[in-house]
């Protein structure tokens, strides 16, 4: 989704990430974070990571990441409410799209497609258990 943008500044050689890619890349933080395996954040997370390997039926499948999905959601408009973000880096909505099988992967047949909303209007559209 996002490039790396040089500053030309070595002390600083990377720009830093602003705006709806900023957000992006704390949701995906956050749900590829195991709930209580980061010491310093111990309530942050979800449990995503442990669905992988399972046999659950589709309809299962999507309830439990509908949970997780919303568990993150709900940690990071919890703690945006501490925080005086732009609109760009204020999440409005995580919506699970649509939960399918896919046919002859590597590794998990599951594939879910899920939509960020920002405060400002703009949305991202992302894929979980993509190889």
């Amino acid at each position: 989704m996002q490039e790396i943008k040089l500053t030309g500044d070595p002390e600083n050689p990377i720009e830093p990430t602003k705006g709806l890619p900023k957000l992006v890349n704390y949701i995906t933080k956050l749900i590829y974070t195991t709930k209580g395996s980061d010491p310093e954040h111990p309530d942050k997370g979800c449990y995503i990571k442990r669905m992988v390997g399972k046999n659950y039926s589709l309809r299962e499948a999507a309830d439990k990441l509908m949970r997780e999905i919303e568990r993150v959601e709900s940690q990071i408009i919890n703690t945006q409410v501490e925080l005086d973000l732009p609109e760009e880096e204020t999440l409005k909505e995580i919506r699970l799209e649509r939960v399918y099988n896919r046919k002859n992967s590597k590794y998990w047949n599951l594939r879910a497609e899920y939509v960020v909303i920002n405060e400002a209007g703009e949305s991202y559209e992302g894929v979980l258990f993509e190889e």
